[in-house]
This record gives C-alpha cells, structure tokens and sequence, in this order.
C-alpha cells in the first residue's frame, strides 16, 4: 500500500523500492518503465518465469522503445513466436525474423521473406536479397537477380570479371532450381512408369513457367542459363591472350564473341576483333569486322567517320586478304553469328565429330581440349571439378 501511495503520486523511484519489499513484480516493471531505467527492466527478465503473463506486457515495453532483442526474448520466453516474428518486421530486423521463422517452422514464412526481400531491394543490398533467396531456395529468384546486377555491371562497363562472376552464379542458381525440381520429381514411392512420367513432365512445365515469368535480359537466364558467363568468359580470355602477345589465339577467341552480340556491346566485340586481325596479319578478317562497325545502328556519325578513317588508312596500305584461310566455323560465326564450339581454356575451334582429346564439363556443358588444361582439374569457366 505505501508503493501504491507514492504511485498514485508519480512518486515512482520511492513506489518501486516499496514495491520490491513486496515482491510486486507486475507493478515494479511499471516503475521502472516510467522512469524509463530500461537496464534494471532487462535484469528483471531473467528472473520470470517463462510462460508468466509478465512476460509479454515487458516485451510490449521494450518494444515501445525499440528494444528488439530483449522485447523478442521476453516473447519467446513467454511461449508467444508470432509475436516475436512481427516484433522483428516492427522494428525491422529482418535478419531476426527470418531466423526465428526457420526455427520455429513458422507457416507464414513464405510471405515474411518477401516482405524481407523487398526491404533489401528498397535499401539497394541486392547481394544481401540474393543470399535471403538463396536460404529459402528461391533459386531462380537469386538467379533473376543476379543477372539484373550483372545487366547493370555490364552497363557501366567498369569491371567484365565481376560480369562474369555475377552470370556464373545465376546460372549455378538455375542449375541448383533444375536439379532439386527433376529429383522431386523422381522421388516417389511408386514404381508406375505412368506416373513418374507425369511428375517429370509437371516438373518441366514448372520450369517453363518460371523461365516465362518476368522479362528483360534477367529473366532470359533461366532459358540459357550459362549465355552470359560463356559471353564474359570469352571476352576475357581474348582481353588476355591479346595483352599477352598471342594475337592468333586472341583473334580466334575474340570470332567467338560475334554470338553474343545481345550480351556485349556489338562495339566492343568487333573492334577486338579488328584489333587483334590487325595485329595477327589477317586483313580479310579485319576488314570484315570494319564492314560490321560501319555498317552498326547506334553509332554516331563523328564515330563512324572515325572508323571509316581507320579503315582507309589500314587498307591503303594492306590488301584485305588473310595469310591462311580460316576453318567456315570461324568465318559463319563472324558473319552470321553462328556458334560453334569453343576450348573454354584456349578459344580454339573444337571439332567434336573428329577430335577425341577434349572433356565436357558436366556443370556448364561446354567443352574444353585436353592438352590445353594440364595439370588442372577444374573447369575454365565455370571453375567446377572436371574429375
């Protein structure tokens, strides 16, 4: 009664001295509340016990003031999760939420890491989201937003390697959302021909849908999933035999990029193509990478002038004639985009009906020579065991 009395009078430091000679602890949280000593409501926590109503009104407190962890473990001691969960939402720890969510076996999580998702995007951490898709194996969600990072990367053409990074990891994130989905599919505990063939065929279907939804050039990672890490990795390794003098290899490599024409900037390809012909002595080719700049939409006059100088003053000098013919793979590529493969160590033309000595990597599906990788055991492109 003397706690209440100097309660009553908003005495409140007086009223809790009473009030813990009383043991009161409902109405000692109230005092130190309102005198807002948040440490000696923390120590308070350790000593209810779980499951006490007390609980939750403490949690509501600390919650008031923005005191997430103490205000979630008042919760969760309290037998409440859900509170606990919308706590974290409250007051933005995300991460919190997401876990507790796991923990707990929370139904509604598929909701909750949307909601955490956008929050990321809205904050611009998009490395963040696609970690947060990864954990809840939204595959082809992080690998949708992979290739937007790696689209917007490409865009300021400030760091190639970083492009290619980007591109592997939405297509591993493609290859992870196909192999989960054709193992559901064969999970079953039917031998029914009948019936595993309608699973396997629902599951493709699936994947259509997802490759269907969405648009742009990120969504187009889930239909060719490894076009735009083989597009980055090519470049590259032109980039590098060319600065390291072997302009053969780098012209043959740099013929390769004529198929990527939708990923790297059709600019950029033919002018390291008339480079390294240039350096490599092969006219011809350089001269029909010239024909490709001049003939480009989406250059300006001042630059077409520019390659058009450029050209005259190479082939007023050099016949446009190349000192060995070319193998027609590397010639329809060039003219017409048609692919053909390509030693993902060297950017040599592979033969696949007549050469034997090459390896097919099973992550990316691309193909690189044997003698061209030894002593190495991984893949050049995608970096995954070719053992």
């Amino acid at each position: 009664k003397i706690g209440d009395f100097y309660a009553e009078r908003f005495n409140w430091r007086k009223a809790v001295m009473y009030y813990q000679q009383a043991k009161q602890p409902e109405k000692m949280a109230e005092c130190y509340y309102r005198l807002e000593d948040f440490n000696s409501l923390q120590k308070m926590v350790s000593m209810v016990p779980p499951g006490t109503p007390l609980l939750t009104t403490m949690a509501q407190m600390f919650e008031s003031v923005g005191i997430h962890e103490t205000a979630t473990d008042c919760y969760l001691k309290a037998g409440d999760v859900r509170a606990g969960i919308d706590c974290c939402v409250l007051l933005n720890q995300w991460d919190r939420a997401v876990s507790l969510a796991e923990q707990h076996d929370y139904p509604q999580i598929e909701g909750l890491l949307s909601k955490y998702a956008k929050y990321l995007l809205d904050k611009g951490e998009k490395l963040q989201a696609v970690e947060l898709y990864r954990k809840a194996n939204k595959a082809t969600d992080a690998a949708k937003l992979l290739a937007m990072i790696a689209e917007e990367v490409t865009k300021t053409q400030a760091d190639p390697l970083r492009a290619k990074k980007l591109n592997v990891l939405a297509a591993l994130e493609v290859e992870r959302f196909r192999k989960t989905a054709l193992d559901m599919s064969q999970v079953t505990g039917s031998t029914d021909i009948a019936q595993t063939t309608a699973k396997t065929l629902d599951t493709l279907m699936t994947m259509d849908q997802a490759t269907a939804d969405g648009g742009g050039k990120a969504a187009k990672v889930l239909d060719n999933a490894w076009r735009g890490a083989a597009a980055y990795h090519y470049y590259l390794l032109a980039q590098r035999q060319l600065y390291n003098g072997k302009m053969d290899a780098a012209m043959k490599t740099s013929i390769r990029l004529a198929e990527y024409e939708d990923v790297i900037d059709p600019k950029d390809i033919y002018s390291l193509v008339a480079l390294t012909a240039f350096h490599n002595k092969y006219f011809g080719i350089c001269s029909r990478a010239f024909i490709k700049l001049e003939t480009m939409g989406g250059i300006s006059d001042e630059d077409r002038e520019t390659i058009q100088n450029l050209a005259l003053s190479i082939f007023t000098k050099n016949s446009p004639l190349d000192p060995h013919q070319l193998p027609e793979q590397y010639l329809n590529c060039l003219d017409t985009g048609t692919p053909y493969y390509a030693c993902t160590a060297s950017g040599r033309l592979i033969q696949v009906d007549s050469e034997r000595s090459f390896i097919m990597c099973r992550t990316c599906r691309h193909y690189v020579l044997e003698r061209e990788i030894q002593n190495v055991n991984n893949c050049p492109l995608c970096h995954s065991s070719l053992l």
